[in-house]
Order: structure tokens, then sequence, then C-alpha cells
């Protein structure tokens, strides 16, 4: 295949279960729409990386759907 779906669980990378965070995609220099809570999904070209700077946060119910 020509990607493949890396996952960064929280339990592996350190973070506390269930924290919410925004994720921002350091080679687009772009913030994701998207809030991950409990791990981190990304498509990644075989050949390829991807970076991100994940940054905890408290929703409010507004924000709550992007999640």
């Amino acid at each position: 295949p020509e990607f493949r779906t890396i996952i960064a669980q929280w339990d592996d990378i350190g973070l506390p279960p269930n924290m919410i965070v925004e994720a921002k995609d350091l080679w687009k220099h772009a913030t994701l729409e998207k809030r991950f809570v409990n791990e981190l999904k990304a498509d990644v070209h075989h050949h390829a990386r991807k970076m991100f700077l994940l940054t905890p946060l408290t929703l409010s119910e507004e924000d709550e759907s992007k999640v």
C-alpha cells in the first residue's frame, strides 16, 4: 500500500488517558481542526514522516463536537 495508518496512543507516549489534545502538524505549519482523545491517527506515505505538537485542552461544549 502507498499509505499506512500510524497510531500514537497516549499510554505509549506518556500522556494521561482521556486527555484531549489539539495537534499542530509541524511540517504543514497548521493546526488540525479535529481534537484527539486517547490517540492520534495519521495516514503516512510509506517513506514519509509526520510530526505533531500536541497541546492539552480543556474544551467547552462548543468545542466537544470537534473531538
